[in-house]
């Protein structure tokens, strides 16, 4: 929706930040009636209702519900487009994984270095200097 009004305040404050407690609620407005009254907002709400008001009903009168896994199965039959999206969304998942866990083992690598130089550090003999050796 496009805005009619603006703030009550000169353009050069209103970059630096808004003021107008007024407009702050008018923008608050347009943008919950954007977000909440969506169509297919409304229509995805409105089916999901009804799959849940289905599944009641289908427990309280003994029937079984198929299980999430089955109904993923299904619309995945009844719509194969959505396929792709589900392996790209499961692969990147994957790759996220094994690069965090390639990135921890870089990290452990790293660590165990740093722990082997610390303790290599103190378990070597100090050389003291004593006043003859030092002039020479």
């Amino acid at each position: 929706l496009p805005c009619v009004a603006g703030a009550n305040m000169p353009v050069q404050a209103a970059k630096l930040g808004l003021k107008d407690q007024s407009h702050k609620a008018y923008l608050s407005a347009v943008l919950t009636y954007h977000l909440h009254n969506a169509p297919v907002f409304a229509v995805a709400a409105q089916r999901l209702l009804r799959i849940c008001e289905a599944k009641r009903t289908a427990i309280e009168s003994g029937r079984k519900w198929p299980s999430s896994k089955c109904l993923v199965l299904l619309l995945l039959l009844r719509f194969p487009e959505l396929r792709q999206y589900r392996k790209a969304a499961l692969a990147d998942a994957a790759q996220r994984a094994t690069e965090k866990a390639k990135h921890r083992q870089e990290l452990a690598k790293v660590h165990a270095g740093l722990r082997e130089a610390a303790t290599s550090r103190r378990a070597r003999p100090m050389h003291v200097v004593t006043t003859g050796e030092a002039h020479g």
